[in-house]
């Protein structure tokens, strides 16, 4: 058992050092163009290769996914896009437990950075399946370093990824929606999309706030 596990993450740090490289041999983060012509040119396999850059901006949390869906829009559409993005997700979030719980905070400090890794450390001191339910459904871009921060704790794995899956769903489906329309440059939209985004960056940090100043008084 223990060396299928030494194997399994193995092959995961394989996989995401050539993804690495792609983005670094492509510049993907800084040229949209490039990112659509590198997935473009996998053909049938093109939806894995924006999973696994996908996933990548996950494990990694200061990169950003942005680029990478307006592309995948335009080449698969909204529906597909979705699905896509919600088995990354799904992924990311799997991986960001293991990698927290086998390898510990050392490791994740070095893939977050300094100010990510203060984060992480606080929400591990409310960290529970009320937080993380919240943080999947209003957190924005506090998803990412969430994961770590569950697996540093003694949460259990399947309520975990049931929770973080499910529950993210419907804000990955309005994000993907409004930012579709907002794309083709239709001004309802892309105030709506900025909107949303705002309520998205408030709405887990006000949360967060009323949590610790109920839990204080305990």
């Amino acid at each position: 058992m223990k060396t299928k596990k030494i194997l399994l993450a193995f092959l995961i740090i394989i996989l995401f050092l050539s993804v690495i490289y792609l983005i670094h041999k492509y510049a993907l983060y800084i040229n949209p163009v490039k990112i659509k012509l590198l997935i473009r040119s996998w053909g049938p396999i093109g939806p894995l290769i924006f999973i696994l850059i996908s996933t990548t901006t996950i494990i990694f949390s200061p990169l950003t996914s942005f680029p990478l869906l307006i592309v995948s829009l335009s080449l698969y559409g909204y529906f597909a896009t979705t699905i896509y993005t919600i088995i990354a997700n799904a992924g990311g979030s799997a991986l960001n437990f293991y990698l927290a719980r086998r390898f510990g905070r050392p490791l994740i400090k070095k893939f977050v950075g300094k100010e990510i890794i203060k984060k992480i450390d606080e929400f591990t001191k409310i960290a529970g399946l009320d937080t993380l339910f919240m943080a999947r459904l209003f957190g924005g871009v506090v998803n990412d370093y969430v994961s770590y921060a569950a697996g540093l704790t003694s949460m259990k794995f399947k309520p975990y990824i049931v929770i973080s899956v499910l529950v993210n769903i419907p804000s990955v489906i309005i994000n993907l929606y409004l930012l579709s329309k907002a794309v083709t440059f239709n001004f309802l939209y892309i105030a709506l999309f900025g909107i949303w985004i705002y309520i998205l960056a408030i709405a887990f940090p006000i949360f967060i706030f009323k949590y610790r100043k109920k839990h204080q008084y305990e």
